[in-house]
């Protein structure tokens, strides 16, 4: 029996043949030339709503996998390659390689950690099959050390001594078997058992390899309860269910009994039972295992011996990360919709026109202006009378409102009416239909310099969205954005400011969104119908709108409305005919006669208007002690990488941090990380960069040969100092080095 050591050296000797022959060149064969490129890229194509959240490098590494697993898996490509002639290159160590592997098909795992016998060693078990594999992973290790991941996925090939990973590792922080299987069942329902599950993830791997965006999603506690969907079903013929009654909270809807327990079917743990009286089946559910267990033990008490073992026990991480990846609602339990209040069809569609109505003419009675009650109530579908009703009604009651803080509710509830009742009228619209991105217009607001530039998103079906840009400085960035959107990472997007609204699920909104829609008094119902408002500070996570961004809406989504109306009727619009330049539909607003008039400008967009200001602050002093250190061989890559796992202190405003990553070009060793907060601002923190990296270089000891930067905006803060130090910055397109540290930076932190 092979030691660990004699192990090991077989593992070093397999990876060095495997950089060589798979991704020297199979991997790029098997693209190029057997058809498999054109493929690949259609099956990423369907989940580009996922890819757009990783980093270029990511994506490339998933390919990679991607390509791997189709040449080595049972009955993959390796078989036909074996004798062609592009092969024949290759002999000794190498051959016998490509033998090995094809007598013994690599394949996906989902697993555990048994045992660790050695360094880098893991006696992994399949979470499916139950086989036990001994695997050699310094990737594992690096993982493992920087958190407890509880579930682990990896594309395996054996060695002849032990089995590696190749590819990128699924390191999951909050997904079980359980949560897997749910996902595969979402996939695919015929799936009953693991037999199944294995045939289906050799098959169609890539949507199990879409769920390393949801790696690192935290399990979620209350208390010391550990949220998780837990259900158990039987089949049971009869049911006391009036001996229950006397027990539990007990409902009835459609042949359905719902029990819910009097102490533990409350929040958090939400412990119910369901009773089919035509499938005959009771189904147990709750949201903790204490909560599921007092359920079934409360049931149990009346003469049944059901198990206080759940079947199923499911995180809420992987309920989001299946509908983002799958574009669809997981629904667990199909009984809970009996049980929801849906109001009467006939009087909500009246009700939803008495708030559209509202909505419309509660801003000029707030602002003391006699609202056009024909026109608001032709636009809601309301009958005049009512209309008419409904004014006196609301003017009456705002006339008998306490001043001062009292009316500031009745003030903000208006407001919320407002902004939600345009929302849902462009959503109504669908501009997404008839504009893309790049179809953009401008907005300014009266009596200040503030301006938006706004873009309509949607155009391909897979996010609706409109984004207000801020500035000229926001268009420029938005505008740098979206030509290099294949290289960028898409958490830039996080460094622009801008308010968005978008169209999402009820499920998907934070308790202050559904507050402000309750407040609104307004109602949505229905997939994809619900506004989602955010308020995107540069380096800060996106919040509801406030202060100033709040107070514009109004106006800015009124002057949005009206453009998309004639944008739809004449595309045109938003350009002016015979302008040999780029120019951009501004609306702008004027004062006549003490009332607001807006009207139509154009502007040529002159990227110098978005450059901003920076105050460069290092010390002299540190220049001159770097330009006096010797100059050493080295060639060092510099980048700037925002984090995207934020960090939420108490008290404060949740922010992504940034990290400064110098990485020695040749070896790709990282001698120098220096995290960064964008802390009073980002501006502030871009500023401390020049400093910050003198006093890196100087703990170097020496003055690299040069230094590579590939961000224009890096590049403009340290260029002029880099220079005077005598380091020799200058701009390169591509850092793989440096990408190869920033993604095992980013595997350790967030997906």
């Amino acid at each position: 029996m092979k030691s660990y050591h004699e192990i090991r050296r077989v593992c070093e000797k397999n990876s060095r043949i495997l950089a060589k022959l798979i991704d020297g060149f199979l991997i790029g064969y098997a693209a190029r030339n057997q058809g498999l490129e054109k493929k690949m890229n259609q099956q990423f194509a369907r989940y580009r709503h996922v890819t757009r959240k990783f980093d270029k490098g990511t994506v490339d590494i998933l390919k990679s996998q991607y390509i791997a697993h189709q040449i080595f898996k049972e009955g993959g490509m390796i078989g036909k390659f074996m004798n062609n002639p592009a092969l024949k290159r290759f002999e000794g160590e190498e051959r016998d390689y490509l033998e090995q592997q094809a007598a013994m098909p690599w394949r996906f795992s989902f697993s555990v950690i048994a045992e660790e016998p050695e360094d880098e060693f893991f006696l992994m078990e399949d979470v499916f099959s139950g086989i036990e594999y001994l695997l050699f992973s310094p990737g594992i290790s690096q993982l493992k050390a920087s958190g407890n991941p509880t579930l682990w996925f990896n594309l395996i090939g054996f060695n002849g001594s032990c089995w590696q990973s190749y590819g990128p590792i699924g390191a999951y922080n909050s997904f079980q078997s359980d949560d897997i299987y749910l996902f595969a069942t979402e996939l695919d329902a015929e799936i009953t058992d693991e037999a199944d599950m294995a045939s289906h993830i050799e098959t169609n791997p890539l949507p199990y390899m879409m769920l390393l965006s949801g790696a690192a999603y935290p399990r979620t506690f209350h208390k010391n309860e550990e949220m998780r969907y837990m259900m158990a079903e039987y089949d049971l013929d009869t049911l006391d269910t009036a001996a229950l009654k006397k027990s539990f909270k007990t409902e009835y809807d459609s042949g359905v009994y719902r029990f819910s327990h009097t102490e533990w079917g409350e929040p958090p743990h939400l412990a119910q039972a369901y009773y089919d009286e035509n499938l005959k089946l009771i189904l147990f559910t709750a949201m903790t295992s204490r909560g599921f267990r007092e359920l079934v033990n409360e049931v149990n008490a009346f003469g049944y011996r059901f198990s206080g073992d759940p079947f199923l026990s499911i995180n809420a991480s992987m309920v989001a990360t299946a509908q983002d990846i799958l574009q669809k609602k997981v629904v667990l339990n199909e009984y809970e919709e009996l049980f929801r209040v849906e109001p009467d069809e006939e009087k909500q569609e009246v009700i939803d026109e008495m708030n559209s109505f509202l909505a419309l003419v509660l801003p000029d009675i707030n602002a003391g202006r006699i609202p056009d009650i024909e026109a608001a109530a032709r636009k809601s579908g309301l009958p005049i009378e009512t209309a008419r009703d409904l004014v006196n009604m609301a003017t009456g009651k705002l006339n008998d409102l306490p001043t001062g803080n009292a009316g500031a509710p009745q003030k903000e509830a208006a407001l919320y009416r407002e902004i939600y009742g345009v929302a849902d009228e462009i959503r109504k619209m669908e501009p997404w239909k008839w504009m893309y991105e790049a179809d953009l217009f401008g907005v300014k607001m009266p009596g200040n310099n503030r301006i938006y530039f706004i873009s309509v998103m949607g155009a391909e079906g897979q996010f609706f969205a409109l984004s207000a840009y801020k500035g000229y400085h926001g268009l420029a960035q938005f505008l740098n954005f979206h030509e290099h959107a294949e290289t960028m990472p898409p958490e830039t997007i996080l460094t622009i400011p801008h308010l968005m609204l978008s169209f999402t699920d009820r499920e998907m909104l934070s308790k202050e969104h559904l507050d402000t829609i309750k407040l609104s008094g307004l109602q949505f119902r229905g997939k994809g119908k619900w506004p989602h408002f955010e308020e995107i500070v540069p380096g800060f996570i996106p919040v509801f709108p406030e202060g100033e961004a709040l107070s514009d809406l109004p106006l800015l989504l009124e002057q949005v409305t009206l453009v998309l109306h004639r944008a739809k009727e004449d595309p045109g619009c938003l350009s002016r005919e015979g302008d040999p330049f780029d120019a951009i539909l501004v609306r702008t607003p004027s004062v006549s006669s003490g009332r607001l008039k807006w009207e139509d400008r154009y502007e040529t967009f002159d990227p110098e208007w978005g450059v901003k200001g920076f105050h460069i602050d290092y010390s002299v002093r540190t220049r001159a002690e770097v330009s006096r250190l010797s100059e050493g061989s080295q060639v060092i890559q510099v980048d700037l990488v925002m984090l995207p796992t934020p960090v939420k202190e108490k008290g404060k405003k949740g922010y992504f941090p940034f990290m400064l990553l110098l990485v020695d070009k040749r070896s790709g060793m990282v001698p120098v990380m220096e995290m960064f907060t964008p802390d009073p601002d980002l501006q502030t923190m871009y500023e401390s960069i020049p400093q910050k990296l003198l006093e890196k270089i100087i703990k170097l000891g020496f003055r690299p040969k040069k230094i590579e930067i590939r961000s224009e905006l890096l590049l403009f803060l340290l260029q002029k100092v880099l220079k005077e130090a005598y380091c020799n910055p200058e701009r390169v397109e591509q850092m793989p080095e440096l990408d190869e540290a920033v993604e095992s930076l980013r595997s350790h932190l967030a997906p």
